[in-house]
């Protein structure tokens, strides 16, 4: 009895160590509104953006996932309303359609193309997809342009340890 309850707390220990490093390292952005990058083609703030920002920052994801959603149905191209709509479902506890929608997007050189990146190899980590999240990290890594790129480093070296 004693070996089955260690080899129980062996089965939970590790899910906990990719939660814990994912609220480690996991920190929402400020909403667009909120930050000052621009876009390519620096859109006008509309007002359903500025409604979305505030359920944003008012921590009402699920308003929020609604705004960008309607913000990416009518700018399908938006990597910042993918990137917002993507921690929004993140920060609502739905991994799986951030990293599907995080999947969807292609990079077009935009500001948010990183932070997509980053966020998408955190949403693996957060479910315990460690191998994938480590890939992704690795190839943000190896990238010294990357503003991630030593944290994804640091956190690398920490997810070799899990295993």
């Amino acid at each position: 009895l004693v070996s089955l309850g260690l080899s129980i707390k062996f089965v939970f220990d590790q899910p906990n160590q990719n939660v814990q490093l994912f609220e480690t390292y996991y920190k929402p952005l400020d909403a667009p509104e909120d930050n000052f990058r621009s876009e390519e083609n620096s859109e006008a703030i509309n007002e359903k953006a500025i409604m979305a920002s505030d359920a944003y920052d008012d921590l009402e994801y699920k308003k929020a996932i609604a705004f960008y959603t309607e913000l990416l149905n009518e700018s399908p191209k938006s990597s910042k309303y993918t990137l917002f709509l993507g921690l929004s479902y993140m920060n609502d506890g739905k991994y799986d359609e951030a990293i599907n929608l995080y999947n969807l997007h292609t990079s077009n050189n935009t500001p948010y193309d990183e932070d997509i990146k980053w966020y998408l190899a955190l949403a693996h980590l957060r479910k315990g997809e460690i191998q994938t999240s480590k890939l992704l990290l690795e190839n943000i890594a190896q990238d010294s342009e990357n503003y991630y790129a030593n944290t994804a480093d640091e956190l690398v070296n920490k997810l070799s340890k899990i295993k």
